[in-house]
């Protein structure tokens, strides 16, 4: 868990436990009806911090530069723009798309813009897969939320898929270098 995240979640953790250590007889005693505000007002605080928990751990990892960790965590179910989900990296856009049989060479993610958007990359190495094999596994991969990919076969071999959504642009790349199929894998915020 990152270091951001871990001070988030130690903020939220003080301001839960503080209504909650008053109604329990730390601090300053309230009388009657204040007492029993306050013990709500504990009860709301702990399920608001239970939400919060459970929102920073589907949240995208954070770098040290502020920008989420491309292929990180599964993004939440349905995306809270308040929190930032919405530039969640894809469902599709995992370190583990192509399965174990993967390396992962590198990952990269630009600086955000001025609106906070970015882009993002991840190289594999598929030393059991074919290009044409490769550009199959990436053209379904996306198929569910990029329904206009176009695929384009290279001079020297290599096939580029392009599409993209309302939210996004994606490139994919599958060719072959020293014998073995290499894929990259982006996207783009539009």
């Amino acid at each position: 868990m990152s270091s951001l995240r871990l001070a988030w979640l130690g903020s939220l953790w003080i301001l839960a436990l503080a209504p909650a250590c008053q109604s329990k007889g730390v601090g300053p005693s309230p009388t009657g009806t204040q007492a029993e505000g306050k013990q709500v007002e504990g009860k709301q605080a702990g399920a608001a911090m239970s939400q919060a928990v459970s929102a920073a751990d589907a949240a995208p990892e954070v770098s040290a530069a502020g920008s989420p960790e491309p292929g990180s965590a599964e993004p939440p179910a349905e995306p809270d723009k308040a929190l930032g989900a919405h530039l969640a990296d894809p469902r599709w856009y995992r370190k583990t798309m192509f399965g174990e049989g993967a390396k992962v060479l590198d990952t990269k993610r630009s600086q955000a813009d001025d609106q906070g958007r970015f882009s993002s990359l991840i190289r594999f190495e598929l030393s059991d897969m074919t290009v044409e094999a490769c550009a199959d596994h990436l053209e379904q991969k996306v198929a569910g939320e990029v329904s206009n990919v176009q695929r384009e076969v290279q001079a020297d071999g290599r096939i580029q898929l392009e599409g993209s959504t309302d939210r996004y642009s994606l490139t994919f790349i599958c060719g072959e270098a020293k014998g073995k199929t290499i894929a990259y894998v982006s996207y783009q915020w539009t």
